[in-house]
Order: C-alpha cells, then structure tokens, then sequence
C-alpha cells in the first residue's frame, strides 16, 4: 500500500474501521457479520442446540465445514468448523 500511495497518490479509500484484535470473538463475529464471510451467512434453524450467550438458540451461522477439504499453503491451517451467532453476534 505504502509504494502504490508514494507512487499514485491517494488510490484507496480512507479506513473507517480498526480492527485492533484479529483472532478474537468480535474480529471473528464482524468477519463473518460484514467481511469476506458474509455471502455464507446462514439463518441457524429452529431447533439449533447450539445456544448464545444469554441461553438462546443461535440465530445465524457461518458454514466452513465443506472447505477443510481445500489444500492450504504449508504452515497453514485449514478451514473447518462452522461458527454459529446469536442475534447480537456473539
């Protein structure tokens, strides 16, 4: 980023976002909410034993289940797992 800006000027947008922690619970739930994530944002169904912080159903879901099939760059861990929200996003 640094060279192009140097070099071109003021290409890129203005970042509007910090994102101070980026392995943790909201890096992961804004990730999945309004990142690269969101175009496999699922409702979780009715009857989700998986429950949110306050005891509630969970009310979304991220699938990655089906990607830990994918080949990975070595040192790199796979996909897997699919992470389910509740309707606040925790």
């Amino acid at each position: 980023v640094k060279f192009v800006m140097d070099e071109v000027g003021a290409v890129y947008p203005k970042i509007h976002q910090q994102w101070a922690d980026k392995t943790g619970d909201e890096a992961l739930a804004h990730f999945c909410r309004s990142g690269l994530a969101a175009h496999r944002v699922e409702l979780a169904p009715e009857d989700c034993p998986y429950l949110d912080a306050d005891g509630k159903p969970a009310k979304f879901v991220v699938r990655t289940n089906e990607m830990a099939t994918l080949d990975v760059k070595e040192g790199c861990d796979r996909y897997g797992g699919d992470a389910y929200f509740g309707a606040d996003w925790r």
